[in-house]
């Protein structure tokens, strides 16, 4: 298929023909696009009451929205670059005979601020540059004028149209929108990957409470899902899925919840993380419900409800930017009387404190590594930046950089404005367009075979600097993969894909990679990065840490480690090359500096306290939807760092090194042997 930076108007025409609207290249059946378009038509009749005047529909088709349109009382016109498709209306939309005109949408041929509406109904996943047709969308509407639109969600869509071209999830087009002048008001229609847009230009561009697109209406009451708090502007609630209406039951606005689950997708802009907590109130339909409330992946609290209302608080943590869902799970069926969130500030620091210790080791330093450049980048590509699981984003890759334009890419999709589902060996980027590309984890994933290709694609897209890190095969790394991939599956008895990978198509070779870059006359620093046995053992940890699942002691336990244990020296887990692809010299050995000695004074202490959480129950404190004075909250990762570092230093400063490491280490490791062995067994 052809890349859709390389199609112009002929090769779009070509690629939407007959057998595009039959089923050849897309999902429609081949009895025809006529036999089974959508109606958009609830639109307008919702848009008559506030709009009339003139109406574009982009994408039109056969013209069966301009027809409904018109029968609606709109002045209606339609765009569409296939001529096939505008040669039907004759045939199949009378009413809209004469009124299509053939164009692309990056470059509309209307006059500035001509129409009251434009819609864009399963059209901007085919957008050829969205960054070119949104501001085109934008200027043939007149102040006031609406977009409405809907597109799918690819996060949860699970179809594949080769022509979908820009398949970019919900926070992509609300930002997009917001930055562009709109107020954007969006819900979740017919399917939970459905989203559907309406956006007004404005001179006050903002995201806007969900007071008119109610989950299965047009309407003006208030929905369950409310924010309040000083970040209350830039995050949206809305219900996405497992829930339904309950007004036969109770007053709106309850909800009714099936056993199971339900999704309340939370948005956040603006880029910035928040602090996010709140209070759901429900009530069992009959007996009791055990009730888990997560975020992602992040369980935050379970109780226990009957019949009588409940409130079930949750403690704010902090929450990037982009798209996420508070999942409600419950044993029983249940009344949802509201779902309300509190939005306050945040800090990235105190948001990547909290991440998985590998995670943050990696990206750090390369952090530290940018920052001794000589040249520092301004922009970033991430190859393989989805700092999290199938749940939700943990953090996105630029709260490690907010001085530099930071993109992000992997074969997973993510919700988040600055992210693409892509693969790295096939980067959708034109060559020397960014000044760094960073690539951590990634090669380990990729078949022996094609990691030449890798390698050339991030030299091709990065105009200077090529930072990557991987597991490579230095002695111990394929046996602390090997050992920590048994322990899984002996315990919970599932294959852990990604360890998998890494033992499948074998470790990359670190000589074999250097000389890659340095054949180009590249110069190439190595630095190691994750002391392998500190590895080993957080890693094992955390396996007991994340039982039942990722929460606030799994999350304090990489509060302890990250910033806090030095693990830049070998034996190392992975190793990072910082690549110079002009081959300056002068950075080298600041660079290098970073390799520091290791200490086991303050490596103890920290694992020691990571132990204690891993061995104790685990906890949820009752908790309020108050969130944490700011100066409490955002100082609170830096404080707890300074004071485990202290704490270690006066211990190693009341007795010589030697004495000090021999009484923390012995007790240590005992009570590490004892958690493995308890891991193995099952305990």
């Amino acid at each position: 298929m052809p890349s859709a930076r390389n199609l112009d108007a002929r090769g779009l025409d070509a690629l939407y023909d007959e057998g595009y609207y039959h089923g050849t290249n897309s999902g429609y059946p081949v009895a025809g696009y006529e036999s089974a378009h959508a109606s958009w038509r609830h639109w307008v009749e919702h848009l008559a009451t506030s709009y009339g005047g003139r109406w574009l529909d982009l994408g039109c088709a056969y013209g069966f929205l301009v027809g409904e349109a018109r029968a609606g009382g709109f002045d209606a016109v339609g765009v569409d670059v296939s001529a096939y498709a505008l040669s039907r209306a004759s045939i199949d939309t009378p009413d809209a005979s004469g009124r299509l005109t053939r164009g692309c949408i990056e470059t509309l041929p209307f006059a500035d601020e001509t129409f009251d509406v434009v819609s864009a109904f399963d059209v901007l996943e085919h957008l050829v540059d969205p960054q070119r047709a949104l501001p085109e969308i934008r200027r043939v509407l007149r102040p006031g004028g609406a977009l409405v639109g809907a597109t799918p969600d690819p996060v949860f869509f699970d179809g594949h149209e080769e022509t979908h071209f820009s398949e970019f999830p919900p926070s992509y087009w609300i930002e997009a929108l917001i930055r562009l002048g709109f107020s954007v008001d969006f819900r979740f229609f017919q399917a939970d990957y459905n989203l559907e847009l309406c956006a007004v230009r404005t001179d006050e561009p903002r995201l806007c409470a969900a007071e008119v697109l109610q989950p299965e209406r047009f309407g003006a009451r208030r929905d369950v899902g409310t924010v309040a708090g000083v970040e209350a502007g830039r995050v949206g609630v809305r219900l996405r899925a497992g829930f339904g209406t309950a007004e036969r039951h109770e007053p709106p606005p309850t909800r009714w919840l099936e056993a199971g689950e339900g999704l309340a997708y939370v948005v956040v802009t603006g880029g910035d993380p928040v602090a996010l907590g709140g209070i759901l109130t429900v009530r069992s339909a009959g007996g009791t419900a055990d009730v888990t409330i997560a975020l992602d992946d992040q369980r935050l609290v379970a109780r226990t409800v009957g019949e009588a209302w409940h409130e079930i608080p949750f403690a704010p943590i902090p929450l990037a930017a982009g798209g996420h869902h508070v999942r409600i799970r419950t044993t029983a069926p249940l009344f949802v009387r509201a779902l309300a969130l509190q939005a306050e500030p945040a800090t990235r620091a105190s948001l990547v404190a909290r991440l998985p210790f590998d995670m943050y080791q990696r990206y750090d330093q390369v952090r530290a590594a940018l920052a001794a450049l000589s040249e520092p980048p301004t922009s970033l590509l991430d190859v393989g930046g989805a700092l999290g699981g199938p749940g939700g984003h943990l953090a996105a890759s630029g709260d490690f950089f907010p001085d530099c334009d930071v993109r992000s890419i992997d074969a997973r999709a993510l919700d988040h404005p600055d992210h693409r589902a892509a693969t790295g060996t096939a980067l959708p980027f034109e060559d020397d367009s960014v000044d760094g590309v960073i690539c951590l984890d990634v090669l380990e994933h990729v078949p022996a075979h094609e990691r030449a290709a890798l390698l050339g694609e991030l030299t091709r897209v990065a105009r200077r600097y090529v930072l990557l890190a991987a597991p490579f095969a230095t002695p111990g790394v394929a046996a602390a993969d090997a050992a920590l991939f048994a322990l899984i599956q002996s315990r919970h008895g599932y294959v852990h894909t990604f360890l998998r990978e890494h033992l499948g198509y074998g470790h990359p070779d670190l000589t074999t990679t250097t000389t890659f870059f340095r054949a180009a006359g590249a110069s190439v620093v190595v630095l190691p990065n994750g002391h392998l046995p500190y590895w080993s053992l957080m890693q094992t940890l955390n396996l007991r840490l994340a039982e039942p699942a990722m929460g606030a002691r799994y999350a304090a336990a990489q509060a302890c480690y990250n910033g806090v244990v030095p693990d830049w020296h070998e034996p190392a887990y992975r190793h990072l090359l910082v690549v110079d692809l002009a081959g300056d010299t002068l950075w080298c050995p600041t660079v290098r500096a970073l390799a520091g000695a290791p200490d086991a004074v303050v490596a103890a202490g920290a694992m020691n306290q990571i132990l204690d959480l891993a061995t104790s129950a685990e906890s949820a404190p009752e908790a309020t939807h108050e969130s944490a004075p700011e100066a409490t909250r955002e100082s609170a990762p830096e404080a707890m760092r300074e004071a485990q570092i202290a704490s270690a230093r006066e211990a190693q400063a009341a007795a010589p090194e030697p004495v000090a490491s021999a009484a923390l280490l012995p007790a240590l490791y005992a009570r590490v042997y004892a958690l493995v062995r308890d891991l193995v067994r099952g305990r």
